[in-house]
């Protein structure tokens, strides 16, 4: 194992620094590795950088407080299941727990939910000690679910949704682009169908 700090950036005096840190799997380089993660925590002001938890031969991600901000609660997969969690094969197989730690110690360990399933983004709901997590899989149907965020009070979830059909190919500017509201054409001129 080895220690990288991927995607990290310096602020333009060199006195704060903000990035992520893993040690990750040896003789794999690309996005596809599979990879161990840990829970950091650093100060506004770039002080006190720490590893909060970590596990070796897990991922640990999506970290998110409790109301009162002594607990934080992450999901925790194996090393090996980063990849399934990636793969559209795979998903509907793989699983991870949501657990929770104490911020100040890491200790006090408690596994929240360990039913079958990919579990991400674990969040508190109000001040309760109810979780809500977005399961990953699951049936597709040409659209995912992704990043669900809770407001304050637990009541309501925004999310972002992600979807996409082919266009059917009318002309070369046109053929292939996703339709829908987020598409937009190459001219603002409307186009007329070909022959082919």
């Amino acid at each position: 194992m080895f220690q990288s700090s991927m995607s990290c950036s310096w602020s333009d005096r060199n006195t704060k620094w903000a990035g992520h840190g893993w040690e990750t799997f040896m003789g794999l380089s690309s996005w596809e590795h599979t990879q161990e993660l840990s829970i950091f925590a650093i100060r506004p002001d770039g002080t006190g950088f720490r590893k909060v938890i970590g596990k070796e031969g897990y991922a640990l991600g999506s970290p998110s407080w409790s109301a009162d901000g002594k607990c934080i609660v992450y999901y925790e997969m194996t090393r090996e299941t980063t990849w399934d969690a990636h793969s559209s094969f795979d998903v509907n197989s793989a699983n991870s727990s949501i657990v929770s730690v104490d911020f100040a110690t890491g200790t006090d360990r408690v596994v929240e939910v360990n039913t079958s399933g990919v579990k991400i983004y674990p969040q508190y709901l109000g001040n309760t000690s109810s979780i809500g997590y977005l399961l990953k899989g699951t049936t597709y149907y040409n659209t995912t679910a992704r990043s669900p965020a809770w407001s304050p009070d637990g009541k309501r979830v925004v999310y972002e949704k992600v979807s996409w059909d082919i266009r059917p190919r009318t002309n070369s500017s046109t053929a292939g682009m996703p339709t829908g509201p987020t598409a937009s054409p190459t001219s603002s001129q409307p186009s007329t169908p070909q022959a082919d």
